[in-house]
């Protein structure tokens, strides 16, 4: 008789661990993030006016943990959307909580 199947590991990320990134552009402002929309110090990313970093981190957790990017959908070279979830509870499959957030440049 087959046994029942249970969940035990993690989820897989749809955009992997690196998964590239976004940049956003409008006149002398860009912005450079994740794809998770998090923009993290140490490296490129930031938010840039005339040639200056204005912010060089950005990031969102849900009960300390980042969101499990799902989704970055670039909607105009100004603006884009990005999707994620908050990550799965121990015993659990499904995560309880979607985000949606949206970044515009200018």
């Amino acid at each position: 008789m087959a046994e029942p199947w249970a969940f035990a590991g993690e989820s897989a990320s749809l955009l992997g661990a690196q998964g590239g990134m976004v940049t956003l552009v409008e006149e002398s402002s860009f912005c450079i993030s994740g794809r998770s929309g998090d923009i993290v110090p140490g490296g490129p990313q930031g938010l840039f006016f005339r040639d200056s970093r204005i912010l060089s981190r950005f990031e969102l957790r849900l009960n300390g943990h980042q969101p499990e990017p799902l989704a970055a959908s670039p909607v105009e070279p100004f603006s884009a959307s990005f999707v994620g979830r908050s990550r799965t509870r121990p015993g659990r499959s499904e995560s309880t909580l979607m985000v949606l957030r949206h970044r515009y440049i200018g």
